[in-house]
């Protein structure tokens, strides 16, 4: 994921403050909400100086109500958002069907792996299912929030850290299956290792976290997941089809090796957590 680099020293370290406070405040306002993204809410993290594909898998992962008339590009272009966020506004495949939407042509789905029998609705884009001993699961987004160390504390002069938060201490799904296969769809022109990950959450409590971003005077502003807890998987293409009139592959998950038990979610886009928890088996 990018690195942000800013000054040294003090101005540095209140710049790299105002950042991570940005930061912090911004996307948990746009997802902590479960709100429809607005021209507003992007302008708004352009001009806080969030990384570019911060703001892109935002846009790719979350429902949108954007103004793309001519007079809504032109305010954007005047906010100088640069041109990769708008040709993703324009773009962003998470669109959520009316209900008055006629349902897709069944042979467009007649290879679709999330159909199950009787079922001819098509699959959503971001969502995963675990193929677990023959039975399919299909998991749900999880309500998240973000938290930020206290940038008044002391203990955090040297480095500060949000992270993504899941109420609760463990998941309500679950496995004793530790080698499972997931599956799930992406558009055709997205990379699977790019887009959609395993992680292993920390358990705090009543809640579990992911790192989301991570601050400090010496390194700057670094985004993403740290690489100590993405779970190695292989991912296939089994299929393609049609939704919502795009093309989209479908893909299968598998654990490059049987999973340790603990907490985890399949995260997509960075943006949006899929919630599933191992158990050793008895």
């Amino acid at each position: 994921m990018g690195i942000v680099k800013h000054g040294s020293g003090s101005e540095g370290l209140c710049r790299l403050l105002t950042f991570f406070i940005s930061l912090t405040f911004l996307i948990s306002s746009v997802l902590g909400q479960g709100r429809k993204l607005s021209n507003e809410d992007i302008i708004k993290m352009t001009k806080a100086e969030l990384p570019e594909e911060v703001i892109v898998k935002t846009i790719q992962t979350n429902e949108n109500r954007f103004d793309l008339s001519p007079d809504g590009l032109i305010a954007l272009k005047a906010a100088k958002v640069p041109d990769n966020i708008i040709k993703a506004m324009t773009g962003n495949p998470v669109r959520k069907p009316s209900p008055a939407q006629p349902a897709s042509p069944k042979a467009s789905n007649e290879n679709n792996p999330f159909l199950t029998a009787g079922n001819d609705s098509s699959a959503n884009y971001g969502s995963i299912v675990m193929v677990d001993n023959g039975k399919r699961v299909e998991l749900q987004a999880s309500r998240q929030e973000m938290r930020s160390s206290n940038p008044m504390d002391p203990r955090n002069m040297f480095g500060m850290k949000v992270n993504t938060t899941l109420p609760g201490n463990h998941s309500r799904i679950r496995t004793t299956n530790l080698t499972p296969t997931f599956e799930f769809s992406l558009p055709t022109n997205e990379k699977p290792d790019d887009m959609v990950v395993l992680a292993k959450l920390d358990v705090k409590g009543d809640r579990r976290e992911l790192e989301a971003a991570r601050a400090s005077g010496l390194t700057g502003v670094k985004t993403g997941i740290p690489a100590k807890k993405l779970i190695p998987v292989s991912y296939e293409v089994i299929g393609k089809t049609k939704e919502f009139g795009s093309d989209v592959y479908l893909y299968r998950a598998k654990l490059v090796m049987p999973i340790v038990p603990g907490e985890y979610a399949w995260v997509f886009g960075q943006a949006r957590l899929f919630e599933i928890g191992f158990d050793a088996a008895r």
